[in-house]
């Protein structure tokens, strides 16, 4: 921590030689732990997140993993770690922990219309969030959070989306730890109610339940510039109440109870959350239902993704995408409110939102119980902000998951320019639909192409 390194220049010949000299310093040892400042938060909580013990020798890692813990309590919105000198006391430090608390209450509120009636794709979020705002053109949200009233660093939080045809509320609990273990707890309620359904426009639905979701991180990264959770495994379980306003199909596979418990994995080798230009990302996940959970039918459901991000010279970067996922199963409706699209600005550009596989009308997919998604990627500086990208992307969904084949896959290429903001890229794009269908008079089914409006990367 207190090492020096001392360089020296030699010039022997015409070459010059570089040498250097490391002092390692003390090596000292901690002798106690101060906690300067006060709020809410119990100190105890606060003193399980320091990895040193007095006594010990003071490592710089042993550090950074404490403000990674301290940073993971989610209570506090800055952290101080500070080695004070103890007077007569060459070879000791004492440790000094300081913070600032988040507000006590956050209210955040937002009002947005949306041009176009389309989805978010088939990248999932392992974690239970909100659903994504699809139908409505005018859309109002907002969400209320309180933060650590206990002082054990718990937050409790209320949300709400209303647009023209979805109305959607949660209420939510989180605690940071279990027991004292690093174990992240979410307790969510949710009531959605949906009155242009996936299945036709006359069909309204309402989903009601409860879901309890736990992850703890099994790999950190914090010997590098972007501190980060390189593996983290997610589990838990989710109770649903689907009802439909008319009866459509089998009543037992349409509607009624979905209960299940999911499990997930998340790795993160990538070396910018916004840009990456080396690394990958990658997620697998899986639902397992079963009646004795509390469902009325029975089912496995999985998917899975991997980004790989390879530099190459003159600041090129070869981005590649692969997405796929099944449901297996015999009922066409089977999972109608959590089926697998695809195509799109994050999938198959090219297409329209959701636009591939089974189809309700011109304007609204189905979706399937399968779903696959490649995609293949060159992206390249143009100057300074501005950089450019070519693709290829293909990828298609189907109504059983028993139907699946690659020859099926639709394939679009394109290219686009994308100016780089701090939280990530403004793309616009054009791909262009290299299979069109044809009528029998041999004129076209689809359009040439589409253009493509997005906020960061497809993948």
């Amino acid at each position: 921590m207190e090492a020096r390194v001392r360089g020296v220049l030699e010039v022997e010949s015409g070459d010059v030689r570089v040498t250097l000299d490391a002092d390692l310093g003390p090596r000292p040892r901690l002798g106690e732990i101060r906690v300067v400042s006060s709020g809410r938060t119990h100190e105890g909580m606060v003193r399980r997140a320091i990895q040193a013990r007095p006594g010990e020798t003071i490592l710089p890692r042993d550090l950074a993993e404490s403000r990674a813990r301290l940073s993971d309590l989610g209570t506090f919105s800055s952290v101080d770690l500070r080695m004070v000198p103890v007077e007569g006391q060459a070879d000791v430090r004492d440790l000094e922990v300081s913070y600032v608390e988040r507000p006590d209450v956050e209210l955040e509120y937002g009002l947005r219309y949306n041009y176009s009636a389309g989805g978010s794709g088939t990248t999932e979020a392992p974690e239970d969030a909100p659903s994504a705002p699809s139908e409505g053109r005018l859309q109002a949200a907002a969400a209320l959070q309180v933060a650590n009233p206990f002082g054990f660093g718990w937050r409790f939080g209320a949300y709400t989306l209303q647009t023209t045809t979805r109305r959607n509320y949660r209420l939510g609990l989180a605690a940071p730890t279990l027991l004292g273990r690093r174990v992240r707890t979410q307790l969510l309620a949710f009531d959605e109610a949906d009155d242009d359904s996936a299945l036709a426009e006359s069909f309204a639905s309402r989903v009601r339940g409860f879901s309890l979701q736990q992850s703890r991180t099994l790999l950190r990264e914090t010997g590098s510039r972007r501190w980060h959770e390189r593996l983290r495994l997610q589990w838990g379980y989710t109770n649903k109440d689907i009802q439909y306003s008319e009866q459509v199909g089998s009543p037992d596979i349409i509607a009624g109870n979905r209960a299940f418990l999911s499990v997930a994995l998340i790795g993160d080798e990538r070396d910018s959350l916004t840009d990456p230009t080396k690394g990958l990302f990658w997620t697998a996940t899986t639902e397992f239902s079963r009646r004795w959970l509390g469902s009325d039918v029975n089912y496995v459901r999985m998917y899975g993704q991997l980004f790989t991000y390879v530099p190459l010279p003159k600041g090129l970067v070869w981005a590649q995408g692969l997405r796929a996922g099944a449901v297996p199963g015999d009922d066409p409706f089977y999972l109608l409110e959590n089926r697998f699209q695809a195509g799109g600005p994050t999938t198959v550009r090219g297409f329209r939102q959701n636009g591939l596989g089974p189809q309700l009308t011109e304007d609204e997919g189905l979706g399937g119980q399968a779903v696959f998604v490649m995609n293949q990627e060159i992206r390249f500086p143009i100057w300074k902000s501005l950089k450019g990208g070519v693709f290829w992307d293909s990828g298609n969904s189907w109504l059983w998951a028993r139907e699946f084949s690659l020859r099926d896959l639709r394939h679009t290429v394109g290219g686009g320019l994308r100016v780089m903001f701090p939280f990530g890229p403004v793309r616009v794009e054009y791909g262009f639909i290299l299979d069109r269908r044809q009528n029998s008079d041999g004129s076209y089914v689809e359009p040439l192409g589409r253009f493509v409006f997005g906020l960061g990367h497809a993948f």
